[in-house]
C-alpha cells in the first residue's frame, strides 16, 4: 500500500509541475560577441552594434574586435551571427564569415610568424525573436 501511495503521489507531483503555468523565458546568447551581416560596398561585411558601430570586413578586423569592445583577454571567443525575421542572415554572409574570417584568422594564428592576438574564434547563427528584450 505505501509502494502504491508513493507512485500516486510522485505521479500527481509530476503532474502539477508541468501544468504549472511558467511564462516562457528566453535562454541567454551564449556568445561574446554578436554580429549582424551587412555589406560594405560591394564585399560582405559585419556589424557589431556597440557605441559607436564596429565594421569587420577582413581577419585582421576581427582579430582586433576583442580589444576593441573592451572585452578580456583571452584564447577563445565565440561570435554568434544573427538573424531576425527583419534582417535575416543570408547563407552567403555565413559561408563568408566562417571562410573568409573566422578560417582565415584560426589559420594565421596556427602559423608561427604570427604577430597579432592569439585569439581562436568559432562562429554559430543565432536567430533572434522579436519578442526578445
Amino acid at each position: 500500500m505505501t509502494d502504491l501511495f508513493i507512485s500516486a503521489s510522485a505521479a500527481l507531483m509530476l503532474v502539477l509541475a508541468v501544468l504549472r503555468p511558467d511564462p516562457p523565458v528566453a535562454p541567454p546568447i551564449q556568445a561574446d560577441i554578436t554580429a549582424w551581416c551587412t555589406t560594405a560596398g560591394q564585399r560582405p561585411a559585419l556589424l557589431v552594434e556597440t557605441d559607436p558601430p564596429i565594421l569587420v570586413q577582413g581577419p585582421a578586423d576581427l582579430a582586433a574586435l576583442p580589444g576593441r569592445m573592451g572585452l578580456d583577454p583571452r584564447l577563445f571567443y565565440t561570435l554568434a551571427l544573427a538573424g531576425s525575421p527583419d534582417r535575416p542572415l543570408p547563407a552567403s554572409c555565413l559561408a563568408w564569415a566562417t571562410r573568409d574570417l573566422v578560417r582565415a584568422l584560426n589559420a594565421d594564428i596556427a602559423r608561427p610568424d604570427h604577430t597579432g592576438p592569439a585569439a581562436i574564434f568559432s562562429l554559430a547563427p543565432l536567430a533572434i525573436s522579436p519578442d526578445a528584450p
